[in-house]
Formats: C-alpha cells, sequence, structure tokens
C-alpha cells in the first residue's frame, strides 16, 4: 500500500507529526511518499527553514521518502500545483492520496469536484468565476448539501479540492484517505497552532511561542531561524524594475508590477498591507518571486508535462531505499543538469541560491548536497 502525501512543512508542527503517525499506525505496511516544495512555498514565500531540514523532519516522524515539487510548480495557482503533486506522486506509484481534512468522508470531496468540474465546462460559469471566489460562484450556480458548502467556507479544504479534480481530469485512480485535522482542542491534549502562526511568531522574534506546537526534532532548527526578508525582496524588485523588462511575459496582468512599484516601493507601504479583493497577497507574493526569479508564465505551463519525471529525492529511510529501485532517480545533482528535466534541475538551484539571499542563510548549494538518508 503507496500512501502520497503533498505538503510544505513550513515548518513541520504537531499537526504535520499526527497526521503522519496516524498513517503509520493505521496502515502500518504501507511506504508513505511525501512531495513537498522546496525553498519556496506555494503562496510565493522563502521555506524557514531549509529543504533537506524539513524532509528530515518528515522522515522522523514516519514517513518513508521525501520528493521535491519543483519551484515553478510549488510557488504556482493552486490547480497547477495540485495537478503537479498528483502527478509526481502516481508516477512515483503511489495508490492513496492522505490529506489533513476537516471532514472524513472522501465521498463528500469527490463528488463536490465532480460538480466543480462539471460546472467549469459552462462558459457561464467562467464568467461568473471573474467576478466571484470559486465559494461564492458555486453557491449561486448548484445546489450544494450542507456537507458541501461547508468543505468551500474551508480554507484549509480547497487544496484537497484541487486534488480530486487533478485526479479526476487525469484519471489517475488515486483513492482518498482524509485525516481529520488536530485543533487546539483535542483529546490528546497537545498544544496546535498553525504553520502561518509559526511564522509570524518567527518574523516577531518570539520562536519561543512555538515550543510546544512542534516536535523537539523540528522546533531546534525552527528557533534559530530568521524570518525577516521584505527588504531583501524590495531591493531586489527594484533592481529587477529598473534593468529588466519583459514583465508581460513573467505576469499575467503586468499592472500587479506597476501597483507594487507605486504603493510598495515609491509610498513604501508594507507588503502585508497591499492586498485587496483583485489582487490577493498570496497572488502578490506569488508574482514578486516569479518578478526577481524571472520565471515566465511558458515555463510554468511547460513544466508540468515534465514533473513526472523529476524523481528528486531529499530524504528518506535507509529500510525503504529498496523501494525505489524500479524508479530513475538521481541522486547526483551535476547529471539531472544533463537530463530531459535539467530546466527544472537549474530552476532547484537558483531558488537555493534566492533563498539564501533573501533570508541572510547558507543553506548548501544543490551541487554538493545529497539527499539525507536516515
Amino acid at each position: 500500500m503507496i500512501i502520497g502525501v503533498i505538503a510544505e512543512y513550513n515548518p513541520f508542527h504537531n499537526g504535520h507529526y499526527y497526521h503522519l503517525q496516524k498513517l503509520k499506525k493505521t496502515y502500518p505496511e504501507s511506504k508513505i511518499l511525501v512531495c513537498m516544495v522546496g525553498h519556496f512555498s506555494q503562496r510565493g514565500e522563502p521555506t524557514i527553514l531549509d529543504k533537506w531540514t524539513r524532509a528530515a523532519c518528515a522522515v522522523q516522524a514516519g514517513a518513508d521518502m521525501v520528493f521535491e515539487l519543483p519551484f515553478a510548480l510549488a510557488t504556482s495557482k493552486a490547480e497547477s500545483y495540485a495537478q503537479a503533486g498528483i502527478l509526481l506522486l502516481k508516477s512515483l506509484g503511489a495508490q492513496y492520496l492522505s490529506f489533513g481534512s476537516e471532514f472524513p468522508d472522501p465521498k463528500s470531496y469527490l463528488n463536490l469536484a465532480k460538480k466543480i468540474i462539471k460546472a467549469k465546462e459552462d462558459p457561464d460559469f467562467q464568467d461568473l468565476l471573474k467576478q466571484a471566489s470559486l465559494p461564492r460562484a458555486l453557491q449561486a450556480w448548484i445546489d450544494l448539501s450542507k456537507e458541501e458548502s461547508a468543505i468551500l467556507q474551508s480554507p484549509n479544504d480547497i487544496l484537497a479540492l484541487e486534488y480530486c479534480q487533478a485526479i479526476s481530469n487525469f484519471n489517475l485512480g488515486l483513492k482518498l484517505i482524509p485525516i481529520s485535522r488536530l485543533h487546539q482542542d483535542n483529546p490528546y491534549k497537545v498544544s496546535v497552532h498553525s504553520a502561518s502562526q509559526l511564522r509570524r511568531w518567527a518574523q516577531d522574534q518570539n520562536h519561543e511561542k512555538g515550543l510546544r506546537s512542534m516536535p523537539p526534532f523540528s522546533y531546534l532548527p525552527y528557533k534559530e531561524a530568521n524570518f525577516s526578508y521584505e527588504t531583501k525582496l524590495k531591493e531586489l524588485f527594484i533592481y529587477d524594475h529598473h534593468f529588466h523588462q519583459g514583465q508581460d511575459q513573467i505576469l499575467q496582468d503586468p499592472g500587479i508590477h506597476r501597483y507594487l512599484y507605486k504603493n510598495w516601493v515609491v509610498e513604501n507601504r508594507p507588503l502585508k498591507e497591499l492586498s485587496t479583493k483583485k489582487y490577493t497577497q498570496a497572488r502578490l507574493q506569488r508574482d514578486l518571486i516569479h518578478l526577481v526569479f524571472g520565471l515566465s508564465l511558458k515555463d510554468q505551463k511547460d513544466l508540468l508535462d515534465l514533473v513526472q519525471d523529476y524523481h528528486r529525492l531529499l530524504a528518506a529511510r535507509r529500510d525503504s531505499l529498496t523501494y525505489l529501485r524500479p524508479y530513475k532517480l538521481q541522486t547526483k545533482f551535476v547529471k539531472g543538469l544533463d537530463s530531459p528535466v535539467a530546466k527544472i534541475y537549474r530552476m532547484s538551484l537558483q531558488e537555493t541560491i534566492l533563498r539564501n539571499l533573501l533570508l541572510g542563510t547558507q543553506t548548501p548549494s544543490d551541487y554538493t548536497k545529497s539527499p539525507l538518508i536516515l
């Protein structure tokens, strides 16, 4: 039984630990494959801990293997992020997909995903989506059960719906294993805080507040982590503004570039205060990273076709290595640069350097870092 998980672990906390332990205890003979973002999250933020440290945390918590989700797809919109993760896991032999959930019945997600797919085929619904969010558009378009409406109102479950749509659209046949999320009032009396809260504490230099919400092997590197990067990001953006052209090849809406320059640079407003109904915080952050990285819209689309050949192992349990023998793993980075997915390897190298610049870290180069075998 091969179970796949798509994750960021940014940072790895008690909720993540509970999820992996629950899978291990419920399915003791299974192998757990994790597809994890590298050095930037889906929101376009640099990860608070480097990818090898986070991958090692996952293995110590029960995962058997952790593979890297390529930068171009890890920092894309939810639909592409989900598709890339699902395709990569399937190419590695996954039979099941597990995710944290507010609703334990997989049928609820699958049925709602089918309704969304059908609605998206209607041009009138696509027009409606330009004026309203997906939950509001669906509620105005079709009849939904109470549970379906509740799923749409839960931000944590939106990605799960994207996973289900990807499984259906690509006819991949993955079965679902939703695991109920652990909340603060859980029966185990375990402290639970979200990854976003842990990142905010790190930004405010209040790392110690996360002590009880993280396993020791994750908290120890977290408490030393710097997560202040806006000043450096602004400097890179200003440089890009003056010396690089072609924003229309990187941004779907070049107006974002002008909006950011006027409000963030000229008026010196904090980035977190710039979100609007049109430009959400996640979209602004993602587009900023794509601008300073130089990631074109064409690259984002083209790399989805290659993701199934990018089997970049970050960490694994030693007793799981025999499972990997049938797969074409490239453990030596330099050889990956001479492979059909060389562009993805070059981006991985570039994103590590970019994260080091933003956070002032000295994470080892992808050239020299080998997968961690624990």
